[in-house]
């Protein structure tokens, strides 16, 4: 079976708050139908967690992965969390929301990731959504 992906990334920056978009205008849409699977799986990840496999929603080797974290309970500030490709051992990539916002996000389009870690080291208990396509 084949699965169908599409995303579309559309960001803007602005000298004032007028939104003139005057210091950049990126929009990106990609249509994508020969992966082989997909999905969505949502886990929370507890204050304190370390190194916990969130897993790819059925997907054995992973090619695009979208990562949405936010914290549980909405009045609590969303710190970052740390993610680990493939192994504990690996490099880790910070998954950190923009000062005063509620939510992160990491878009990644890639090869043969077959496991993502991840932690938290902050007080407060985070949702981490993880959409992934692959084989």
């Amino acid at each position: 079976m084949s699965v169908r992906v599409r995303y579309r990334i559309e960001a803007s920056v602005s000298s004032t708050t007028a939104e003139d978009k005057d210091l950049g205008n990126v929009v990106y849409e990609v249509v994508h139908d020969s992966a082989g699977e997909g999905g969505v799986r949502k886990t929370t990840l507890v204050a304190g967690a370390s190194d916990v496999a969130v897993g790819l929603a059925e997907v054995a080797a992973a090619t695009f992965i979208l990562i949405r974290t936010n914290s549980k309970d909405s009045t609590d500030t969303l710190g970052g969390i740390d993610i680990k490709k493939n192994d504990v051992g690996n490099e880790i990539t910070e998954v950190v929301p923009l000062a005063g916002e509620t939510e992160a996000h990491m878009l990644l389009s890639t090869q043969s990731i077959t496991e993502l870690y991840a932690s938290n080291q902050g007080t407060t208990d985070v949702e981490i959504t993880v959409m992934s396509i692959g084989d």
